[in-house]
């Protein structure tokens, strides 16, 4: 009886700890996965703030009240590196970051400037003589 006691005591501290052990792996493991996911979060959030930046830039030459040519050549050697940057800054978003990025910043200024040309289309000349 005394022989086996203490083999049995072996197996038990022995499962104890492979069970610590276990547990310890899994936590250090969600822990690695945590600080990734967190990384990964900043650097998608810093690049979409990138995008918003530049995305911004663009409208607001493009929105500019462009009179003559050289106001669209100069408007046009001016927007030509920001849309590299805008499909650089683009691409660096994973596919899923790049969908979402696009329907929350797109599709609404689609649909606005669908309405504006709309209103614009339905309009009559006015002071128009013949």
């Amino acid at each position: 009886m005394s022989d086996v006691r203490p083999s049995t005591f072996t197996w038990i501290y022995a499962a104890g700890a492979v069970v610590l052990l276990l547990i310890a792996i899994f936590a250090v493991t969600l822990a690695v996965q945590e600080h990734n996911d967190r990384v990964l979060s900043d650097e998608i959030a810093g690049t979409a703030s990138d995008l918003q930046d530049t995305g911004a830039r663009i409208t607001s030459i493009r929105d500019a009240d462009l009179k003559d040519m050289n106001d669209y050549i100069r408007a046009y050697s001016e927007i030509a590196p920001l849309l590299d940057d805008y499909d650089r800054y683009m691409a660096l978003l994973p596919k899923p970051e790049q969908m979402q990025f696009w329907h929350e910043q797109f599709l609404p200024r689609e649909a606005q400037e669908k309405a504006l040309r709309g209103q614009d289309a339905n309009r009559r000349p006015t002071n128009v003589s013949l």
